[in-house]
């Protein structure tokens, strides 16, 4: 049986201290045998009490495209996978992201991402065309699929939840520096697509994504600036749209801009001023963009010691709990198991929620409603085989 490729984690993050924190105890309690951490951020993290070899990197610019090729020049896993400092994975995560590069010609993967309340689907497989248009890809959540380059796009993986295979990302040259903000994995998605590697999207490789406010948005997700935004666009525009009519695709993206604004100004989270300024920055910057140095990347060295050493530790005990005190999860995790929890209970909740803790491990939340009860059954089903056994 071939062995599982060995696998560098790479986390950015920029004035999240908290999040990251909550990420890396996550990360550290990844069943993959063979994997490293590596941290690109502008201050050191508090790292877990962990074996998992870890690296930090500081960086202090807002540019996630140079931060991640940081973190890519000193990775030394055969595969490299990104998650975002405000995202939390599930115990199988690394497991399911690099699953897919057993096929010698996958280049790339993406996994599914839950919202905030950790029900609801944020992002599923998604595909991208050379416009920048996405579209969603509907198939089983429980099986992988390939999803080969057309004409008419690629395989869109999502920044929070994407892995590569080291080489062939170096040899084009990483993430692009052009893109300071979005886009980033979109365009290398694209080229690694041009240069003749499959994607897949493997649906249980999941993240739990916060989507903390940042210099770009705001807690609500409202935005507080479109300058990167509008520049990846235009750029984006430049090196993968096939025709050069900049100034209907400036329109149709303003449009597009101008109606989720408008749905900021309907809920009075945003004025209008603020929305015409907005638009004015996302036009101007994607112009700009459009216009941008498009040099090819030259490829991306490694480092002098590669390969991540085999961690030979038991695995974790695995439980699911059925109780609502919290008190035995925490004595287990404690002792190094993996802990999830489900309860059903009187709360303010009207819909499931499902959120993770360092001390706590993984918590299911029901409402003592018939619907409640139903989802409730329907979780225990689902994850039984993934993280049973159960303890009541």
């Amino acid at each position: 049986m071939t062995p599982p490729p060995s696998v560098s984690a790479i986390v950015v993050s920029h004035g999240r201290p908290q999040h990251l924190a909550l990420c890396l105890s996550a990360l550290c309690r990844q069943r993959h045998p063979r994997y490293e951490i590596i941290v690109v951020a502008d201050t050191p993290p508090r790292w877990p009490d962990s074996d998992v070899p870890t690296q930090f990197h500081r960086f202090t610019a807002r540019n996630i495209s140079t931060a991640r090729n940081l973190g890519l020049a000193q990775a030394r896993g055969e595969v490299v996978a990104f998650i975002d400092d405000d995202a939390v994975p599930e115990y199988d995560w690394l497991d399911q992201i690099t699953a897919p590069f057993a096929h010698p010609r996958v280049g790339s993967a993406g996994g599914w991402v839950r919202g905030a309340r950790g029900w609801a689907w944020q992002s599923k497989t998604i595909l991208v065309d050379p416009e920048g248009w996405d579209r969603d890809l509907t198939h089983s959540a429980q099986q992988p699929i390939i999803v080969p380059a057309m004409p008419s796009g690629v395989l869109k993986t999502t920044g929070t939840n994407c892995a590569f295979r080291t080489q062939p990302l170096r040899a084009i040259g990483g993430f692009d520096p052009g893109f300071a903000y979005f886009l980033e994995e979109t365009d290398v998605n694209m080229r690694l697509a041009q240069a003749g590697w499959l994607s897949v999207s493997t649906p249980l490789a999941e993240v739990h994504h916060a989507t903390a406010p940042g210099p770009h948005r705001t807690t609500l997700r409202v935005p507080r600036s479109l300058v990167e935004i509008g520049g990846s666009r235009g750029r984006f525009l430049a090196k993968h749209c096939p025709d050069r009519a900049f100034d209907r695709h400036l329109k149709r993206f303003s449009e597009d801009q101008t109606l989720r604004l408008d749905r900021f100004v309907a809920l009075g989270l945003l004025e209008g001023a603020q929305r015409d300024q907005l638009l004015e920055q996302f036009q101007s910057a994607m112009a700009e963009g459009f216009q941008s140095d498009l040099s090819p990347l030259a490829p991306l060295d490694g480092p002098s010691a590669t390969g991540v050493p085999l961690r030979e530790r038991p695995t974790s005990p695995r439980h699911l709990l059925k109780t609502g005190d919290p008190a035995l999860a925490c004595d287990l995790v404690a002792a190094g198991a993996e802990v999830t929890r489900l309860s059903i209970g009187v709360w303010s909740l009207t819909k499931p929620k499902i959120g993770y803790s360092a001390a706590e491990g993984w918590h299911h939340r029901f409402p003592l409603t018939p619907t409640g009860r139903r989802l409730f059954q329907q979780e225990i089903a689902r994850l039984t085989p993934r993280r049973g056994p159960w303890v009541t």
